[in-house]
């Protein structure tokens, strides 16, 4: 009977850890769902091609939505470059930043995650469709380090 009591507690512990493990997890990576808003103007701030890397600016006005936009377009554009390497990572990674008067913010406003198959991706994309993309936002701490 003590053997129970004891274990009791520590299971709903280990659930209510586990319950709030999900929670924090779906608020940092939120599923992918259709944005609708339409792509800002953008600059790109470093891309030398090769690398599965980018890194934009965009006004710090912009809006969630419109944010998750521009990432995407940003993606579909980049993401079947000839010249880019995906051998050894698998995810085209989009960063954005905030700008204000030329200056970028020292934190980036939002990063989406894009899986590109290393084996013909251009045929894959074709036949499959548009991706799930993994959007990650912190776009208040961008805009208190404007």
């Amino acid at each position: 009977m003590r053997r129970i009591a004891l274990h009791s507690p520590l299971a709903l512990l280990t659930f209510v850890i586990g319950i709030a493990a999900s929670q924090i997890w779906s608020f940092i990576w939120p599923p992918s769902v259709r944005c609708q808003g339409k792509p800002e103007p953008y600059v790109i701030l470093r891309d030398n091609g090769l690398s599965p890397f980018i890194a934009i600016g965009i006004d710090e006005g912009v809006g969630e939505n419109n944010l998750r936009a521009t990432l995407r377009q940003v993606a579909d554009e980049h993401q079947n470059d000839p010249a880019r390497e995906y051998w050894i990572e698998e995810h085209l990674t989009i960063r954005a930043y905030l700008m204000r008067n030329g200056g970028t913010s020292y934190f980036q406003a939002a990063t989406l995650y894009r899986y590109i198959p290393i084996r013909y991706p251009l045929e894959v994309a074709q036949k499959d469709g548009p991706r799930e993309d993994l959007f990650y936002k912190s776009l208040w701490l961008a805009r208190r380090s404007l």
